[in-house]
């Protein structure tokens, strides 16, 4: 059997070939930062999720404060109404 040439550090290494270009400390380095990246992006959709979260109950709280605000106007008005009305009976 023949061997094959050596290829050109350009080429795609394969595993069978010694002359592969890769050194093995940086076999598993894309892996890495591939891993990495997926992990910063997760992060960063998590903590915007929990900032859209915050903003909505916030949004929430000040609907609810001023519904308070005019109910109570309201029934301040409706009691006015009543006594007025009552003092003219």
């Amino acid at each position: 059997m023949s061997r094959r040439p050596s290829l050109p550090c350009a080429a795609v290494p394969t595993r069978d070939d010694p002359s592969s270009c890769s050194r093995d400390g940086e076999r598993g380095i894309a892996l890495l930062i591939v891993l990495l990246s997926i992990t910063l992006l997760t992060i960063v959709v998590i903590e915007f999720t929990d900032f859209a979260q915050v903003e909505t109950h916030l949004a929430l709280s000040a609907r609810n404060a001023l519904q308070a605000t005019y109910l109570a106007r309201s029934g301040v008005n409706v009691a006015e109404a009543l006594v007025i009305a009552d003092a003219q009976i």
